[in-house]
């Protein structure tokens, strides 16, 4: 089977093929690619073309790369410093929430208590520690309340005031009657009055249960859990 018959059925362009040649007149490969081209004969080597297209192609796609990269990091970054942002912001409501007076505070935690859930494995674990007490603070309302109540009765003050008074005069009539003995008499009858002043002010007291110490220890102590909770919250707000 001729060359050219060859070439038609595969669909491949020869272009050393001519009429009239067969396989051994055509030269061979090794021998083109030696040959040194001349002003007469120029190189019969086929000039390969550089894809332009396919550069254009390969560039827009590395740009792309490098885009795709810049946009996943600096995503990453955005949601990171939002993360931060939102965890400041919620301490600072919580700042807010215990800056309010104790006795508010430990009857209406819930807040406290809301933000602290979301936070919860997102501090270090001494400013979880600290907030924990803080948040659950209602724990000490009975006690808190009572005290406050105790220290800030104005009528328990004034009743004291007077049976202080009181007391005083009937020191000052018994002296009296030491000294005077033949105006024991005089002196009952006029006693009759502070006595029986004092019997009715010791029925309006109230029982006092503990002291104005103990009151004041109870105070402190709901005062100190929430000083923890906002010295912890301060100091990690200053490693953000």
């Amino acid at each position: 089977m001729s060359a050219r018959k060859n070439n038609a059925n595969i669909g491949i362009y020869n272009p050393f093929y001519t009429k009239g040649t067969d396989a051994s007149t055509i030269p061979s490969i090794e021998k083109i690619l030696s040959a040194e081209p001349t002003e007469e004969q120029p190189s019969t080597v086929p000039t390969m073309m550089v894809p332009t297209q396919f550069d254009e192609i390969n560039l827009k796609q590395a740009q792309d790369t490098r885009d795709n990269s810049l946009f996943s990091y600096q995503n990453g970054d955005l949601l990171e410093e939002e993360e931060v942002t939102s965890k400041t912001t919620k301490l600072q409501d919580i700042l807010q929430l215990l800056n309010q007076d104790i006795g508010l505070l430990v009857q209406h935690a819930e807040g406290i208590r809301g933000i602290f859930c979301h936070l919860k494995g997102q501090l270090p674990a001494n400013a979880e520690a600290a907030l924990l007490p803080a948040a659950f603070i209602e724990g000490h309302q009975f006690k808190v309340l009572q005290a406050k109540q105790r220290l800030s009765d104005p009528r328990r003050a004034d009743l004291m005031k007077e049976l202080e008074a009181v007391t005083l005069a009937l020191a000052e009539e018994e002296m009296k009657l030491e000294k005077l003995p033949n105006a024991i008499k005089k002196m009952k009858v006029d006693m009759k009055t502070p006595i029986r002043e004092a019997i009715r002010l010791h029925k309006l007291i109230k029982p006092i249960l503990g002291s104005a110490e103990d009151d004041q220890r109870e105070i402190d102590e709901g005062d100190q859990i929430c000083l923890s909770a906002v010295d912890a919250i301060q100091s990690f707000l200053r490693l953000l």
